[in-house]
């Protein structure tokens, strides 16, 4: 569900379902400035994981989009 002014949700995020290239390249190269989640307003950083492995970031970016977005397609390995 997020934090509220903080964090956003990932339940609802539409930004989950804008394809495997871009958030593969979210998660390599982080995030900073405005965002909006449902209707909501956040603007802060998120750091790039980089310390994270191909296979860790296909398992994270998989599961996310299975558990929160209508896009239930994997994340593989070769597109890292």
């Amino acid at each position: 569900m997020g934090i509220p002014g903080a964090f956003p949700p990932l339940a609802g995020n539409k930004n989950l379902n804008m394809g495997n290239l871009a958030l593969i390249n979210l998660m390599l190269e982080g995030k900073s400035g405005e965002l909006v989640v449902n209707e909501v307003k956040y603007n802060g950083i998120m750091p790039p994981f980089t310390s994270l492995t191909d296979e860790e970031i296909a398992t994270v970016l998989t599961y996310t989009k299975v558990k929160f977005s209508s896009d239930k397609s994997a994340v593989t390995t070769e597109e890292i």
